[in-house]
């Protein structure tokens, strides 16, 4: 136990930058989403066109998040 929260204390000190933070938490929301429709717990939208406007919308923004983490 003690190991995990002195592992943890090393990582924490990076989340003090404000697009490393906002990058992690855009990454989790846009992983949780692309696992729930591929995961089909959340159907994608019938309409041809707005499925690959929400397959895009998550590709990009898991994109944008990772790049947000690592710039930051």
């Amino acid at each position: 136990m003690p190991s995990e929260l002195t592992a943890f204390g090393e990582i924490a000190s990076h989340l003090a930058d404000p697009l490393v933070l906002i990058g992690l938490v855009l990454l989790l929301f846009f992983g949780v989403l692309r696992a729930l429709i591929s995961s089909g717990i959340l159907p994608p939208v019938d309409q041809i066109t707005s499925s690959v406007i929400l397959q895009s919308l998550l590709r990009y923004g898991f994109w944008i998040a990772v790049l947000l983490t690592v710039l930051g």
